[in-house]
């Protein structure tokens, strides 16, 4: 052989080896849920069996935008905790926990494609959400067209689990459960007896509205009038007016958003003399921050308050504002909890397969910050509620109640 061709045929060998290494190298393709990638501090390498199966993927969708967007993230920062813990402590069934996240911006449009893709592309096991009762309700049907459980710590119209859906679970009271201590509260210890209601005009709060409203009737109380106002609006002075020409004992302020602070603020300028009963997010810290000294005595009926005396709640604190460093939400404990909810009904199950995670949900017997979460026969469960009043710029627990045993 000429040293030409020897020079040629090493060249082919060379070139041929490298090709061949190329194709044992590492795959690049994806796995189930790993094209969206997760924010998780998680980065420990997966066992063989995940090598396998990929990790387990639970969907949230949220509005990451729009007027609802600090409760929405404050929403998924619980959950992002959880699956950092659960994945620090070796996953489930020995395989990494992901969660994927999608932006509704608050809108019932963007909510049934965002649960579509999650179901469809991202390829969940499961699903928790959503800040809207709306949002919820309308995933309701796609739930039971894909057959994929989910929880809602957060959505609580009484509809949602009065369909006969078997794919959805609530771990959080519903305006009706909430309405009865709160009422009750209201009326015998605090002694009113005339309520005016001022709402946000939506599902929560005509929802709200025709929870409380025969209630307090029932209780021997009079609601001298119900009021609505848009979530966009910012001067709530002619109503409020109407309101100190009632003057009712309590106005009820049902809102979820900034809008119900600019009332409390604007009605305490008037010098409104009415006790304000929130209905809403009116126990979070954004709330006193935005209304400043209309907050000051304002009370609401929530699922959980950060001040809650506990060495749980206060580790749970503290790693929040560690991780966020802000104070978190009924809405990040909700989230936070539900993560955990789903990870021990997998573990159950022994496979992320969704019609075996939907059985084991139905065993589940959780005890939390916010009280034991176990589900009944419509996928309801009755955890604590805690009354709040604002005094002196801080949030205080007023009283602590059972969840009254309705739908």
């Amino acid at each position: 052989m000429s040293l030409k061709k020897l020079h040629i045929f090493v060249t082919i060998a060379v070139m041929m080896a490298l090709i061949l290494s190329g194709c044992g190298g590492e795959d690049t393709g994806t796995t189930k849920g790993e094209e969206v990638e997760s924010t998780s501090s998680d980065s420990a390498e997966g066992s063989p069996e995940e090598a396998a199966e990929g990790p387990i993927v639970l969907g949230m969708y949220e509005p990451l935008s729009g007027p609802s967007a600090y409760y929405g993230q404050s929403a998924v920062n619980g959950a992002r905790m959880a699956e950092s813990e659960i994945n620090e402590a070796g996953g489930i069934l020995g395989r990494r926990l992901v969660l994927v996240t999608e932006d509704t911006e608050g809108d019932v449009t963007g909510t049934s494609s965002a649960v579509k893709k999650l179901i469809t592309q991202d390829e969940v096991s499961g699903l928790i959400g959503a800040f809207y009762s709306s949002s919820t309700l309308a995933a309701m049907p796609l739930l039971e067209r894909y057959e994929v459980p989910y929880i809602t710590g957060v959505s609580t119209s009484p509809e949602i689990t009065q369909k006969g859906n078997q794919w959805i679970f609530r771990s959080v009271a519903t305006d009706a459960m909430n309405s009865a201590p709160y009422v009750e509260y209201m009326v015998d210890e605090l002694g009113h007896s005339t309520f005016a209601f001022l709402a946000s005009d939506g599902d929560f709060g005509r929802d709200a509205v025709a929870a409380y409203s025969p209630l307090i009737e029932e209780s021997g109380g009079e609601v001298l009038d119900e009021m609505y106002f848009a979530d966009t609006e910012t001067d709530f002075r002619s109503r409020l007016t109407t309101v100190r020409q009632l003057e009712p004992d309590v106005l009820v302020l049902v809102s979820e958003g900034a809008a119900g602070a600019l009332v409390a603020k604007q009605a305490r300028q008037m010098d409104l003399p009415a006790t304000i009963m929130g209905i809403g997010t009116q126990a979070e810290q954004e709330f006193i921050e935005t209304a400043g000294e209309g907050a000051e005595g304002v009370y609401c009926a929530t699922s959980y308050v950060a001040s809650i005396d506990t060495p749980e709640n206060e580790e749970f604190v503290a790693k929040y504002q560690g991780l966020y460093e802000d104070e978190p939400t009924e809405y990040s404990l909700a989230e936070y909890q539900d993560v955990y909810i789903f990870s021990q009904a997998i573990e159950r199950a022994g496979s992320d397969d969704r019609t075996a995670i939907r059985d084991a949900l139905k065993e589940t017997d959780y005890t939390g910050i916010s009280g034991r979460i176990a589900f009944d026969e419509n996928n309801q469960a009755h955890p604590w509620v805690f009354i709040t009043e604002i005094v002196d710029g801080n949030l205080t627990i007023a009283k602590k109640a059972e969840a009254a045993q309705v739908q």
